[in-house]
């Protein structure tokens, strides 16, 4: 796609293929920062021709010449390193980077080594923000997922340079906005707000500003969020064998739990239906109503009105515009997965798995049975809660 790479990095590995070990050092030739973040490999994979492929190995390590910075001095093997030690280089029009086994990725050395090389990397997976990034015509795009399990709130350093950025929800195509950013010390910053599982589109650009309105920015309200509870309706619409019997509950649980058969084996959608009151005057800029666990994807409704599709976590969605004072209807219409369908199959010995030419098995290679698996939990889990919201004052966070 036209992009280009700075570097390869290898993760710690033991054993390295000699021809892999080869590429890596003509693409060093030809101008390539090559890092190995546990230091060298030791050995060579596999048993055939041992020997001649251990002495073709050494050869090749043999032929780097190491500069060693950093207190004491290791062999090329990557052993007797210390954790401040760093082997350099040069190969050609490229260089080499290797570190000890302390300088794996979970100790933070891959930062050392790619700094060592000067090479700016993407600091915000400290946060547990991970992305991609992908080149266009004036910046960078991002793709950008929260993968740990605390919100981020804060500015982010890009380690490509910007000027503007647009923010994208890549789950709405009409929810888009310009990004706050600034200059800072080591690279742009612009500030994000991903709740865990949460993603996100990042345009970056080098040139003139993107035209449009600015991203909303939310964050909590002093005021407390509210508990949905009451007497919630529980009604199946469409799905089999056959439909379960419709019934009540005081909070958002699953069908499984009902002391109905064809609910422990019901494989389709339920609609989870709540009226619920809100006071005469709120005080919110906006309201975030949040599904808590569900199993497994769902559609909002709220007073008759679409308010979000949701298959993925989190499983919320800004719903202040369809909300009125006094009494509201929301409806959430659930879906499952077929497990508990395949395990009801399995338990009565029905032949379904009609497949063309698929020697259809399980992950141990024994053939597929679900008959041991266990009731897996469907439907809206809850707990539901809705949130005041308040537009967050960016340009005064440090």
């Amino acid at each position: 796609g036209g992009n280009r790479y700075r570097a390869v990095v290898l993760p710690p590995c033991r054993t390295l293929p000699v021809v892999t070990l080869r590429c890596l050092l003509e693409l060093a030739r030809q101008g390539a920062t090559i890092v190995f973040a546990g230091g060298f490999p030791l050995d060579v994979p596999g048993l055939g021709s041992l020997d001649t492929r251990r002495d073709q190995l050494r050869g090749l390590l043999d032929g780097i010449r190491l500069q060693s910075q950093g207190p004491g001095a290791g062999p090329p093997d990557g052993t007797g390193t210390s954790s401040r030690q760093i082997h350099r280089a040069s190969l050609g029009a490229g260089i080499i980077l290797a570190g000890g086994e302390t300088h794996g990725p979970a100790s933070g050395g891959v930062s050392c080594l790619l700094d060592a090389a000067g090479i700016p990397r993407e600091r915000m997976a400290d946060d547990g923000l991970h992305c991609i990034r992908r080149l266009h015509d004036g910046g960078d795009d991002y793709f950008i997922v929260n993968t740990g399990g605390q919100p981020v709130e804060k500015w982010v350093t890009l380690a490509r340079p910007a000027s503007s950025a647009a923010l994208l929800d890549p789950l709405y195509a009409d929810r888009m906005g310009v990004a706050a950013t600034r200059p800072g010390r080591d690279g742009a910053l612009v500030f994000l707000q991903l709740a865990p599982g949460q993603s996100c589109v990042l345009r970056t650009f080098t040139g003139a500003a993107p035209s449009g309105p600015p991203w909303r920015y939310l964050g909590a309200s002093a005021q407390p969020p509210t508990v949905l509870a009451g007497d919630w309706s529980i009604h199946f619409t469409e799905g089999g064998p056959a439909l379960p019997r419709d019934f009540h509950a005081a909070g958002p649980v699953s069908w499984t739990g009902q002391d109905d058969p064809e609910a422990k084996r019901y494989s389709g959608t339920a609609v989870y239906s709540l009226r619920f009151s809100l006071p005469d005057a709120p005080q919110a800029r906006d309201w975030r109503l949040d599904l808590g666990r569900v199993a497994e994807s769902a559609r909002m409704r709220v007073n008759g009105h679409d308010a979000a599709t949701l298959w993925c976590a989190p499983f919320c969605a800004d719903v202040g515009r369809f909300l009125k004072a006094g009494e509201n209807l929301l409806e959430v219409e659930v879906t499952n997965v077929a497990a508990n369908r395949i395990r009801d199959l399995d338990r009565r010995h029905v032949d379904w798995k009609s497949f063309y030419e698929i020697n259809f098995v399980s992950r141990n290679y024994r053939p597929f049975d679900a008959s041991g698996w266990p009731v897996r939990d469907s439907g809206l889990l809850g707990p539901v809660t809705l949130k005041p919201m308040e537009p967050t004052p960016v340009d005064s966070l440090p």
